[in-house]
Formats: structure tokens, C-alpha cells, sequence
């Protein structure tokens, strides 16, 4: 049975930054978690950052492959750098992916991470 990575805010985790979470009602989803095929993952928590904590997004006109990079930074909305949290978060999510074996994830919308 194929192991899923997934935003741990999608499961009900309180991970976002605002301190809430966006629980999704989806029924594959649903099913997936009854299995034990979900493995929840936070990759700003698991970064470092706190929750609830400012928003970040990555800087304008640049993509996550030019942050990967090295050629572009995420700031928060007071213009602290948090990119080497985000980085911290990017190689502990693949490390738990590797870990468990997953093959696929269910990732957030819009999520600067």
C-alpha cells in the first residue's frame, strides 16, 4: 500500500500560519487517513518557524526552483528572511517522503512552501 505525503494542515493539524488549519473534506482523503496511508507533514514547522507566525511569501517575479537555487529569497510580511527555514523545512519533507516510502503527496495551494 503506496504511503501518501500530505500537508499536515490539510489532516485537521492547527499548522498554518495564521494557527489554524484548512482541513480538507475530500472523500479519497478521507479514505487514505481511515488506511494509514497519510503521512501529515509541516515543512515551516518542521523548518523551525512557530506557529502561528507572519505570513512569507517567496519575493515577486521569482519561483520555489529559483529559492532551490539559490537565485531568490522568502521574506515574511516584515520583511525578515526566512528562506533558509523554508530550505530546512523542503529537505526534511524529503527526507520523510524517502523515509516512508512515499510516492506521492497532496500538497497546499498557494503555500509559499
Amino acid at each position: 500500500m503506496d504511503r501518501i505525503l500530505i500537508s499536515a494542515c490539510l489532516t485537521g493539524d492547527p499548522v498554518r500560519y495564521d494557527g489554524g488549519a484548512k482541513t480538507s473534506a475530500n472523500p479519497y482523503l478521507a479514505n487514505w487517513q481511515a488506511q494509514g496511508r497519510l503521512i501529515p507533514f509541516c515543512p515551516e514547522v518542521a523548518g523551525g518557524l512557530p506557529t502561528p507566525r507572519l505570513p512569507a511569501e517567496i519575493e515577486a517575479g521569482r519561483d520555489a526552483g529559483r529559492v532551490l537555487d539559490g537565485d531568490a529569497r522568502i521574506f515574511d510580511s516584515c520583511g525578515g528572511d526566512v528562506t533558509g527555514a523554508f530550505l530546512a523545512g523542503a529537505q526534511a519533507m524529503l527526507a520523510t517522503a524517502l523515509e516512508n516510502g512515499c510516492r506521492h503527496a497532496v500538497l497546499t495551494d498557494g503555500s509559499p512552501s
